[in-house]
């Protein structure tokens, strides 16, 4: 960059924010580059051309350190000037309780979608392919869904296509499609699959409120519970 480079400006941006506000990730021109990473300066570094599902995982890394060292990433600080405050505790799964399958079969990606929806009060039961989705609904029913669209075996697009086809009305649960792929056109494609709606991954905390906020609660009643 001109007149000063993006080291030189991260290094002026960490005088005054430390990596815990705001966390910087690097993306270098080389191997070297990368190894040469100020650990004091930048979360992680990623070598050019970025690959979207690199930096997302990347991302995805960053933030579960700083989750697991006890420390409040600077996205969810972020969202908090976007979603009330009462949105964003345990007591909107009370409010609001709803039973919740996640379908993903990355471990990493399951850890932090499930710390998202314990930061609000649910749980989720876990599916690792379509095959097991379609399992699961086959035992019990959901209010949502959280389908990965790629994953091994049978993908998310299937399993919601044979979903809609085959689950008898009343069983029918919404269906959010989750993929790192966000781009133009994606969401009108998953909807007219079947889908309802659409997160972009990494999962963000306004995203997931959001999906959830719009989906009715009526499993969770008729069981009396909330999960």
């Amino acid at each position: 960059m001109p007149q000063m480079n993006g080291v030189q400006a991260a290094e002026r941006i960490r005088m005054h924010l430390n990596k815990d506000i705001l966390p910087l990730l690097l993306m270098a021109g080389s191997s070297s580059d990368a190894e040469q990473n100020d650990e004091s300066v930048f979360a992680g570094s990623v070598l050019r051309p970025v690959k979207p599902d690199h930096l997302g995982l990347l991302m995805l890394r960053v933030l579960q350190r700083q989750s697991d060292e006890g420390v409040l990433s600077a996205v969810p600080v972020r969202f908090q000037d976007q979603i009330s405050r009462q949105a964003l505790n345990e007591q909107m799964a009370v409010r609001h309780p709803l039973r919740i399958l996640l379908a993903e079969d990355d471990r990493m990606n399951q850890r932090v979608a499930l710390r998202l929806l314990e930061r609000i009060g649910y749980r989720a039961d876990i599916a690792m392919n379509g095959l097991e989705v379609l399992e699961s609904l086959a035992r019990q029913t959901y209010d949502i869904v959280l389908m990965d669209v790629e994953m091994p075996e049978m993908d998310g697009l299937q399993a919601t296509r044979h979903i809609r086809r085959f689950l008898p009305g009343e069983r029918q649960p919404r269906i959010a499609a989750m993929t790192a792929h966000a781009l133009q056109g994606d969401r009108e494609y998953y909807l007219s699959q079947g889908m309802d709606d659409y997160i972009s991954k990494p999962v963000n905390l306004q995203d997931l409120v959001h999906v959830l906020q719009k989906t009715p609660v009526l499993v969770s009643q008729k069981l009396g519970m909330a999960k």
